[in-house]
C-alpha cells in the first residue's frame, strides 16, 4: 500500500490518514499505561514496525509462534 500511494495521491491521503489513526491509537494505550513523551513515541513506532513487517519477515512461523512472540513484545514493550 506504501508503495502504491507514493504514485497516487487519493491513495496516499488515504493511507496517511490510516496510519496517523493507527499511531495514535496505539499512543493512547501507552500513555494509558503510565507512559509519557518518548517513551510513548519510541513503544508506538517499535509496536507499529512490529506489526507491519513480521508476518512478511516470518511468513513460515505458525500462529501460535506468533502469538507467542507478540505476548513476549507486549511484556517488554510494557514493562511487566
Amino acid at each position: 500500500m506504501r508503495v502504491w500511494s507514493e504514485q497516487d495521491a487519493m491513495v496516499k491521503k488515504v493511507v496517511t490518514a490510516a496510519y496517523q489513526s493507527r499511531i495514535e491509537f496505539i499512543g493512547s494505550i501507552f500513555r494509558r499505561m503510565g507512559f509519557r513523551g518518548k517513551d510513548v513515541e519510541i513503544r508506538v513506532r517499535l509496536l507499529l514496525c512490529y506489526m507491519s513487517w513480521e508476518p512478511n519477515l516470518h511468513p513460515q512461523e505458525s500462529r501460535k509462534r506468533r502469538f507467542d512472540m507478540l505476548n513476549l513484545q507486549y511484556q517488554i514493550l510494557a514493562q511487566v
